[in-house]
């Protein structure tokens, strides 16, 4: 059964009531600095359903959104220089490539050694702190379709699989999140999304 949460002043609760859902394995819908995204706790299983229900390959790579800096060091190998770019950055509209350790791809049940990462302002990395394990990020779209940025928008398709809808009654910015590669001994961008970038 669906459960709908409204965005803005969720209570306490009610983030407690959408960890416990997530994990369960249930797929949530929410608004981020850029799109609608969907995601559901962060492992192998999750990724496939997603995948799946977007028309995707199902191996393909999905971003992760952590709910801090401190939690995103404890699953990627940082050098101080992409450290402080994600400090300067995060919470914001911007996805970095970075290393996974080890650790990192056992906890996140991966075989990559990279990850897009990303911090989502406000409740939705609350909820992540809550949750204690990164969360799947990526548009709440059809893959071809366009990427909703309201409500309104959304597919139905996707709504009715999912288990959380975190509504919003704004529209979003929906311009993409500009992809950052950290993994390498230089930063490349990937994909301009229109952000400026801080170094």
């Amino acid at each position: 059964m669906l459960k709908q949460y409204k965005f803005e002043k969720m209570s306490e609760e009610k983030k407690d009531e959408i960890v416990d859902l997530l994990k369960e394995g249930e797929l949530m819908i929410y608004p981020t600095d850029t799109v609608a995204g969907i995601g559901g706790i962060y492992k192998k299983e999750i990724c496939w359903k997603i995948n799946l229900l977007k028309k995707r390959d199902g191996s393909k790579f999905l971003s992760a959104a952590f709910g801090t800096l401190k939690q995103i060091t404890e699953y990627t190998n940082l050098d101080s220089k992409a450290y402080e770019i994600l400090k300067k950055n995060l919470p914001g509209p911007f996805t970095f490539v970075v290393n996974l350790t080890e650790k990192g791809k056992e906890k996140l049940e991966v075989e990559q050694n990279t990850i897009g990462i990303r911090i989502i302002a406000g409740e939705i990395s609350q909820i992540i702190r809550k949750l204690g394990h990164p969360i799947v990020t990526t548009s709440a779209n059809i893959s071809g379709e366009k990427v909703p940025t309201v409500v309104e928008n959304l597919n139905w398709k996707l709504i009715e699989k999912i288990g959380v809808l975190i509504k919003w009654d704004y529209e979003l910015s929906g311009k993409p999140s500009t992809i950052v590669d950290l993994s390498g001994n230089k930063n490349i961008i990937l994909r301009d999304g229109g952000h400026v970038l801080k170094v």
